[in-house]
């Protein structure tokens, strides 16, 4: 009985190793989402940062037709695009509503009216590229989150590449301190300290 048994046993791992082989090659040769490719085809393009403690993390994002950079260390996290809860009697501000991160409610800032970013048409735009991106306030008090129009990933950007802010970074020179060009396009580094704090005061 127990020869018998045993090999029952046998052929039954046999088959759940097969079963097992069959999820996963239909897994890796499954055909990639769209924009995947040609998202890291992007990402491998770029040079390679050279190994130096002067080199700055960087979030770069999209709001309207300016690309921005966000020191990565004062964020928390980038996520979905989701639903964002207005809240009565404030309409018109900086404050376009309360967003749920991690069940926590946060303010979700207007960054194209706060940057004074010329806001631009989005009819056909897929929303599908748009994220959340949260970061801790300057002031302690909390998380702030905004909407980006697009977010192109993180990127290690080094000292020597970083230069003065031309007048072809609009009008969000305010709060920014230093550009780079990346594919072609001038990207504006917001001050991390202004920008949160600007951020923070969507009540005054």
């Amino acid at each position: 009985m127990t020869g018998h048994g045993s090999g029952e046993d046998d052929q039954a791992q046999q088959a759940d190793s097969r079963s097992l082989a069959d999820e996963a090659r239909r897994l890796f040769d499954r055909p990639p989402p769209p924009g995947y490719l040609e998202e890291w085809a992007a990402v491998l393009a770029e040079p390679e940062a050279e190994e130096s403690s002067d080199v700055t993390s960087l979030l770069v994002f999209r709001m309207a037709r300016s690309w921005l950079a966000i020191p990565t260390s004062t964020l928390v996290e980038v996520t979905e695009s989701r639903p964002i809860h207005r809240v009565p009697h404030r309409v018109g501000g900086l404050l376009r509503g309360l967003i749920n991160i991690r069940g926590r409610l946060s303010p979700c800032v207007d960054v194209v009216r706060l940057l004074s970013i010329e806001a631009t048409v989005t009819h056909g735009e897929p929303e599908d590229g748009r994220r959340i991106v949260v970061a801790e306030g300057a002031r302690g008090a909390g998380w702030v989150a905004f909407e980006a129009d697009e977010v192109a990933g993180v990127h290690l950007v080094p000292a020597e590449r970083l230069r003065g802010l031309p007048s072809t970074v609009e009008r969000a020179e305010g709060h920014c301190e230093a550009t780079f060009r990346w594919q072609d396009q001038t990207v504006g580094v917001l001050d991390p300290s202004r920008f949160l704090d600007a951020m923070e005061a969507f009540d005054r």
